[in-house]
């Protein structure tokens, strides 16, 4: 039992590499961060989740995720993944899905509430039911001490990172109700990502215009309060109805970044609380960004060694090697999948000194280029906190993620 919900927690897995004992503690402090965190909320009075670990065969399950369900999830994950990977994946993963109690659960439209699978419509605010709750998930984990502020400011970057890479002049509410339709559709995922630095905002907007004393999951219990799983909203109305229990700064937050399509500054906001987010120079080997993430891969088939694609380092910028570029020759030598440990080994070693010289293809045509080891770095963007922050954003930043 966590508080007054009974949590159950069942796991298949086909080899008996993962038991569901193994994995109570986790779940268990997890739920009990969510129960500290949510106070209060007449909902359920019991959640099952079930897990499901998939083999690496096309009979089984594959992906990776879950399916919430009115007081239940469903969470697939493969069984070969590693412990520790496991552990932070049930409890992203679970979380989530957990918090989905709060919205839409408690608090949806009348789309969701009467939803017809003949002829479905859809709700305007998928920013509120994924967007909420996937900050929710996050933002929990810090305020109650299961991470530290540190991790929280790297995944909220990585958020923004990751919504830059969808459109972020298209209204929220507009996708919402449009997301089966293209171009709406292939930026669904934006919910978790742009979606969940909506509910941040939101976040310290309350904080700051109660002087620390409203939060954002406590406005959504009062919500609750006003409508409940037998009561839904009106889709057109809810905004007007957020603005006038709130503040006139959260409306006008609403109507012009969720509404409207004007991209967030996030700095604007990050500075209420003494944080800022800026591109960080982050030291890299040539052919690793670090100890695991490579920039070059090999194909299997041919054996031939390429550029992956994503950010390369500046040093590869500068001799202006680009994502597919076959790797044919370095210095002199030839090295293909079957040699490449003779090359990746060594490099490790250069010094900023080193001469390069490599022969690429690149569509069909062969090209040399030369230049200098140097210190090869990538732009990393992160969220930090600002030296000399005032008292005054400083105790807004302990109102937000907890002392």
């Amino acid at each position: 039992p966590v508080g007054d919900i009974d949590i159950v927690l069942s796991m298949y897995s086909p080899n008996g590499t993962y038991t569901a004992a193994q994995q109570r503690p986790v779940i268990y402090q997890m739920m009990e961060g969510q129960r500290a965190y949510l106070g209060d909320l007449d909902t359920t009075d019991r959640y099952d989740v079930y897990v499901y670990l998939g083999e690496q065969n096309p009979d089984s399950p594959t992906g990776y995720g879950a399916l919430e369900h009115q007081t239940s999830t469903v969470v697939v994950l493969p069984e070969a993944i590693p412990e520790e990977a496991l552990t932070d994946a049930m409890v992203d993963v679970v979380a989530h899905e957990f918090f989905h109690i709060v919205t839409p659960l408690s608090v949806h439209s009348e789309d969701v509430h009467y939803f017809d699978y003949n002829q479905p419509t859809f709700s305007k605010h998928l920013w509120m039911y994924e967007g909420l709750t996937e900050y929710f998930a996050s933002h929990f984990q810090v305020y109650e001490g299961l991470q530290s502020r540190e991790d929280f400011y790297a995944k909220i970057a990585g958020k923004i990172d990751d919504a830059a890479g969808y459109d972020d002049t298209m209204s929220f509410t507009e996708m919402s109700q449009n997301i089966l339709e293209e171009p709406y559709a292939t930026n669904y995922a934006n919910v978790y990502e742009k979606g969940a630095l909506i509910g941040m905002v939101f976040d310290i907007i309350l904080r700051e215009q109660s002087g620390g004393e409203r939060s954002l999951i406590g406005f959504m219990k009062e919500l609750s309060g006003r409508y409940g799983k037998d009561r839904p909203f009106e889709d057109d109305a809810i905004i007007g109805e957020i603005t006038a229990m709130t503040y006139p700064e959260v409306g006008a937050f609403l109507r012009t970044h969720v509404e409207g399509g004007t991209p967030i500054d996030y700095n604007q906001y990050f500075a209420k609380v003494g944080l800022e987010l800026g591109d960080t120079e982050i030291p890299t080997t040539f052919f690793f960004r670090d100890q695991q993430v490579p920039f070059i891969d090999a194909n299997p088939g041919t054996g031939a060694l390429f550029v992956l694609p994503g950010e390369l380092n500046s040093t590869m910028k500068s001799m202006g090697l680009q994502a597919g570029d076959i790797i044919r020759s370095v210095n002199g030598t030839a090295y293909t999948l079957a040699n490449a440990g003779e090359l990746i080994g060594p490099s490790f070693q250069w010094t900023p000194e080193t001469a390069i010289t490599m022969v690429i293809e690149r569509d069909g045509e062969t090209m040399e280029m030369s230049g200098v080891v140097g210190t090869p770095v990538v732009l990393e963007r992160q969220l930090h906190e600002i030296e000399g922050a005032t008292a005054e954003q400083r105790a807004l930043r302990d109102a937000w993620l907890g002392r």
